[in-house]
């Protein structure tokens, strides 16, 4: 009698917790829907980053947009042939653009360098794109569709229903929490695909 007791009171202590910790991680936002927020924290319309949706938005509206999101104002400017590259010490963000100056591809490109941190904030988000946050945020990714043209050391995940692609480095630990850190990321124009 009474090791059902003690069995009755652990089983109710572990439907406790869990049920405590599902409410919790069920109130928390996802550590990388900030990345698809407008300047004003207010989700954008996917596909988009920063407020920036490719197939939509031109090159210099874009620009515009990146310099008032709090995620990337002030980052450094270059400009490239077919578009426009930001950059901290960190991170890198380009603007891809077609001839009639409408953007059709955005990447995100993170060097993980703890020593100098310029965009912490942005930075704090990308080391939390980990796979399960993706999962969570966007759903069941596609089935590794570029794995014969991408790096051999990099894991793809796609989900195509937003025609964005993360890209995460397999076998790197950067911290001990993070198996495959985050790397690069892209978001493409619907009719780009």
């Amino acid at each position: 009698m009474r090791f059902f007791r003690i069995a009755l009171a652990l089983t109710i202590i572990f439907t406790c917790t869990i049920l405590t910790s599902r409410f919790v991680g069920a109130t928390q936002a996802n550590p990388i829907a900030v990345l698809f927020t407008n300047p004003d924290g207010s989700p954008c319309q996917m596909p988009c980053l920063f407020g920036v949706r490719p197939g939509e938005t031109t090159l210099d509206e874009g620009l515009q947009i990146l310099d008032k999101h709090p995620l990337t104002h002030g980052m450094s400017r270059k400009n490239l042939s077919d578009g426009v590259t930001l950059h901290s010490q960190e991170v890198f963000i380009d603007l891809w653009a077609s001839e009639s100056n409408l953007i059709i591809k955005v990447s995100l490109d993170f060097e993980a360098n703890p020593d100098q941190v310029t965009t912490p904030r942005l930075t704090l988000a990308m080391r939390q794109a980990l796979p399960g946050n993706q999962a969570v945020h966007f759903g069941t990714p596609q089935p590794d569709m570029f794995r014969n043209i991408r790096q051999p050391n990099v894991t793809q995940r796609c989900y195509l229903g937003y025609t964005i692609c993360f890209n995460n480095k397999q076998g790197e630990v950067v911290y001990p929490w993070q198996f495959e850190p985050f790397y690069n990321l892209q978001v493409l124009s619907h009719t780009a695909n």
